[in-house]
């Protein structure tokens, strides 16, 4: 029969490898807003990927885990890239009622 001795060190050694994997949206420096204003086409891909963090992993941390995550480096470029994707998105969805409210004119 096995005591618990022989397993603590075991289950410490699967949690350690599970802890050094990096989440494909880990960064060391944020991008700033601007950065993704003038990148769109990255913008939609990491602010797709942080959709996808924060409904999954995010969403089953502690509140006070969230915040910190929220001030981290890659927190910082996740929200400076949700914000710049949806400000494209509106500035698309505004041009195209001006272009069709040019047809009336």
């Amino acid at each position: 029969m096995r005591t618990l001795k022989t397993y603590v060190p075991a289950l410490a050694l699967v949690a350690a490898a599970t802890g050094c994997q990096r989440s494909p949206i880990d960064v060391s420096e944020p991008k700033t807003y601007q950065y993704y204003m003038e990148h769109s086409d990255e913008t939609k891909v990491v602010a797709g990927k942080c959709s996808d963090f924060e409904k999954k992993e995010f969403s089953v941390l502690p509140p006070s885990k969230q915040m910190a995550w929220r001030e981290t480096p890659t927190g910082i470029n996740c929200a400076n890239a949700r914000n710049a994707a949806a400000t494209l998105v509106i500035t698309e969805h505004q041009r195209g009622l001006a272009e069709a409210a040019a047809k009336y004119k």
